[in-house]
């Protein structure tokens, strides 16, 4: 027991640890820079900085948490006469990691903070000085800052020694991407509940862990603490519990989802492979930080600005550079997924797979139908993604203020958003899809479709209904009357129905008669 607890304590005290002591210096100094307050309250405000313990901290934690799974099963046979005295010992490894974690924190900031005013009083309200807050609500409960900063030490290491013993003990029952899975999500989770301006949302207990970590986060509503303490030590007994009686177990999952069998599931996997999963995430997320810095240096703006701001696109007869690569880019990435998509199948197209078939009008039915999911799925990542970003970076929720006049609400514009994004999206992949069963040639309608998006370029009035594109906001009249009422549009209605109508006479087409194209 004792060789388990000094092998995990040494394989702790890695070079991870510099890196975090040197991160934690950089904030500190940050932090120390212009501060005008005491020691004391400086400590105590390094420990209660939220900012620093969500995106750095605990991201640096959870990596050294993941680094150092593992399952020791050897060496529970040899050392141990029973689990649970296994369990004990890595738990009592774990806390001690958990204290050199926080303390060493602890001591930089101790370190850094020399050389302020030595007062050990809390410091007076101030309501020109935002920065003070979190002081001022600990000295309601709390007569010298020493004393908040000792208690939040402390419970930031009992929450965090009982967060990763039970993420431990997940990872004994779980697969390790699982549990990665399932790490990710509440982190991600805890930035969300950070920023979101969703009153009373990290009082949910078990699913947003900021309680835990944070101690100050307690004091905000009524019996926080006493919740959080509670439900800590119901996950301790929980996981105790589980380790005690059902440590040889594993969950079996009775859920029996119908997946799609056949030509059907070798599309989609194709189709929903991870790769093409990380390039629509790297690409959402990638569009959506470019249009939070651009929008973050307007004043005033809200999330439904930011979302029209994203989906602004690009109009008819002007030129503006950066916004009609915008628009291409986030109506493009999928389609170019999807035109490789059919070049494989062109490739991958044999005799042994038309056998295989159930009718021809399965093979064109599975095509529709995986691409049609494809595309819901991505314009629900696109917006749901930028609509989350919009709420991390601190947007407030409400009517758009950068166009005058203009008077929408958030689901009102997420419907239209939606709806139009997918019915553009369909269009451009049926004008694909026909013309490759026509011509076998998926490049060319590629090259089609970007010839469309340069025809936007052209003082033509009829360009006006070039349906590619035509989700862009820029060609919504109800939006452009307000915010340039030079700029060509159409209403949103006739958009949606135009739209509307292109997606269903192909997709009748290629239901009806245009899979045979495929076979000839």
């Amino acid at each position: 027991m004792r060789a388990i607890f000094l092998r995990d304590i040494r394989r702790f005290l890695s070079v991870r640890l510099l890196f975090l002591m040197l991160g934690c210096t950089l904030f500190s100094l940050a932090k120390r820079r212009g501060f005008s307050q005491s020691y004391d309250s400086f400590v105590l405000s390094m420990l209660s900085d939220h900012y620093y313990i969500t995106f750095f901290m605990v991201p640096v934690f959870l990596y050294i948490l993941f680094t150092h799974l593992e399952m020791d099963m050897e060496y529970v046979l040899i050392r141990s006469k029973k689990f649970a005295y296994y369990f004990i010992a890595k738990a009592a490894a774990i806390t001690m990691n958990v204290s050199i974690f926080v303390l060493l924190q602890l001591v930089v900031f101790l370190v850094v903070g020399i050389g302020l005013e030595v007062n050990s009083i809390f410091p007076s309200p101030d309501s020109q000085n935002s920065s003070l807050e979190v002081l001022i609500m600990l000295s309601h409960y709390f007569h010298y800052p020493w004393q908040a900063a000792i208690v939040t030490t402390l419970y930031m290491i009992m929450g965090l020694s009982i967060l990763s013993i039970f993420f431990w003990a997940l990872h004994h029952f779980l697969e390790k991407r699982t549990f990665a899975i399932l790490i990710i999500t509440l982190y991600f989770l805890m930035v969300f509940a950070m920023k979101s301006k969703i009153t009373g949302l990290t009082r949910i207990p078990f699913i947003f862990i900021n309680n835990y970590i944070i101690f100050m986060y307690n004091l905000t509503y009524p019996y926080g603490l006493q919740i959080s303490l509670i439900t800590l030590a119901m996950i301790a007994g929980v996981t105790a519990y589980v380790i005690k009686k059902h440590w040889n177990k594993r969950p079996e999952w009775k859920i029996a989802l119908r997946i799609p069998s056949g030509i059907t599931s070798y599309y989609g996997a194709q189709l929903f492979s991870a790769k093409n999963g990380a390039i629509l995430l790297a690409f959402v997320i990638g569009f959506g930080l470019w249009k939070l810095l651009q929008v973050q240096t307007m004043p005033n703006s809200t999330q439904t600005d930011y979302l029209i701001y994203a989906f602004w696109g690009h109009g008819h007869g002007y030129m503006n550079m950066l916004d009609w690569i915008a628009m291409i880019l986030i109506n493009g990435v999928p389609i170019y997924l999807l035109a490789h998509f059919l070049e494989n199948e062109k490739k991958d197209h044999s005799i042994l797979l038309t056998i295989r078939l159930r009718s021809k009008w399965h093979w064109g039915a599975a095509i529709f139908g995986v691409s049609t999911l494809f595309l819901l799925m991505y314009t629900l990542l696109l917006t749901g993604g930028l609509l989350l970003l919009a709420n991390v970076g601190g947007f407030p929720a409400g009517e758009g203020t950068l166009i005058p006049g203009l008077s929408i609400g958030m689901n009102e514009l997420m419907l239209y958003l939606i709806g139009s994004k997918l019915l553009d999206l369909l269009f451009q992949f049926l004008f694909l899809f026909v013309i490759f069963l026509w011509t076998r040639h998926i490049i060319v309608a590629f090259i089609g479709i970007l010839v469309m998006y340069a025809l936007y370029l052209f003082p033509f009035s009829w360009t006006t209904y070039i349906p590619v594109g035509l989700s862009s906001l820029a060609q919504n009249l109800n939006f452009t009357a307000l915010a340039d009422s030079s700029i060509p549009g159409l209403p949103g209605k006739i958009i949606m129905l135009l739209l509307g109508s292109l997606v269903i006479i192909p997709s009748l087409y290629v239901l009806l008669f245009g899979y045979k194209k495929r076979f000839q």
